[in-house]
């Protein structure tokens, strides 16, 4: 589970990490993936719950996951981590982040030559992409520094305590988004409960307006 808030600010404000949506006005925030922006409209909107279900073998959603965080420690956003087995910057899924690629991001342009298209979409000029994003294209083949680990900004909970440490973060004020990583939730690790998962969601999304944040 992924979650994404912000803190009230005024329209003049900006922050590092977010964009405009192409349509609603809308804050976003990059999921870490291009492609995966795409598909959503640019990215998480602010104050958003996303809920990803593991695939059988559990090869596409730790990478989504590790994408995620990345994304956030680029761009100098506050992480919380809720997890039974990830509890310091030493644990394998924060060694194993992936980092910036060097390598600029290029699209192949697509001639009569290499596909053979609908005729009547033949005549058409190629447009841009109408959703502005924030993503970053990181390099899954190469893993994060330590001394990149060890000045994010990331804070360490369990299932049991992610709404008091969101809690108290909400008391101390600031201007960044706050991404959380929830991981785990509803498996048979987590002490929360599969018929207690609806109450838990509603606490934490409630959580953005006892505090004064966006919502």
């Amino acid at each position: 589970m992924s979650v994404t808030f912000e803190r009230r600010l005024s329209p003049m404000d900006t922050i590092s990490g977010t964009h405009m949506s192409s349509k609603g006005m809308q804050t976003m925030t990059s999921t870490g993936i291009p492609s995966m922006d795409q598909l959503l409209g640019g990215g998480f909107a602010m104050n958003s719950i996303t809920v990803l279900e593991e695939d059988g073998l559990c090869a596409f959603a730790p990478l989504f996951a590790k994408c995620f965080v990345s994304q956030s420690i680029q761009c100098k956003h506050k992480t919380i981590i809720c997890s039974q087995t990830i509890s310091s910057i030493r644990s394998r899924f924060l060694r194993e982040l992936p980092v910036l690629s060097t390598q600029p991001s290029k699209q192949s342009a697509i001639g009569s030559d290499d596909l053979k298209i609908a005729w009547r979409y033949k005549g058409q000029a190629v447009g841009d992409n109408p959703y502005s994003t924030s993503a970053q294209h990181f390099d899954l083949s190469s893993h994060i520094s330590a001394e990149t680990l060890s000045s994010a900004d990331i804070v360490f909970c369990t299932h049991n305590t992610c709404l008091d440490a969101i809690r108290s973060l909400g008391s101390n004020g600031g201007q960044t988004v706050v991404r959380i990583f929830i991981d785990g939730l509803g498996s048979a690790l987590s002490p929360i409960s599969v018929e207690s998962l609806p109450k838990f969601v509603y606490d934490l999304k409630s959580l953005y307006f006892c505090r004064g944040m966006h919502a």
